[in-house]
């Protein structure tokens, strides 16, 4: 009997019991951390891609099919560690001539992406005067987590970049 009493008064295993208590909670929270911080890494990641893309289709005209593609290439290499299988970039150039704003070329066959639907509402503003353009870059990207405990499997990003082309140097 005495045993018995004795028990209820023993208070050495309490950090041992709060620590089963509390470790799938911990463990949720860690995986959540984790599962974030990769998202918000895809996110900027799909930023500088689509900059870089924007930037690289700049540089001159890019009137060959070819160009496009190795923007393309260049883009799912930038988005690394991250993979570029499921990178779709959309590209329209649009242009200011006496006032009217159109589309003068458009490309959506990096990923088999869907084209721009607003680009010249997209534009406007950026293209004020007769004789401007501007090329539009809109890329998504499907992110698959390694861990889905916490948050959804798969998460869609959508950027969009502008840039002015530039005349290649001589």
């Amino acid at each position: 009997m005495r045993r018995r009493s004795s028990l209820w008064r023993d208070r050495s295993a309490t950090a041992a019991l709060e620590l089963c208590m509390m470790f799938p909670f911990m463990m949720v929270l860690f995986f959540g951390c984790v599962e974030v911080t990769q998202m918000v890494r895809v996110y900027m990641g799909l930023g500088v891609t689509t900059d870089a893309m924007a930037d690289l289709l700049s540089h001159g005209d890019p009137d060959t099919a070819a160009q496009i593609l190795d923007a393309c290439n260049g883009a799912k290499l930038v988005l690394a560690p991250f993979s570029g299988s499921t990178l779709k970039a959309a590209i329209a150039n649009v242009k200011n001539t006496n006032g009217t704003v159109a589309v003068s070329w458009s490309d959506t066959s990096c990923g088999s992406a869907t084209a721009i639907a607003n680009a010249t509402a997209l534009a406007t503003a950026l293209i004020p005067n007769s004789g401007d353009e501007v090329i539009l870059v809109q890329t998504t990207y499907t992110y698959t987590a390694s861990t889905s405990y916490v948050m959804p499997a798969t998460q869609n990003y959508m950027y969009l970049s502008y840039a002015r082309p530039r005349p290649p140097p001589s």
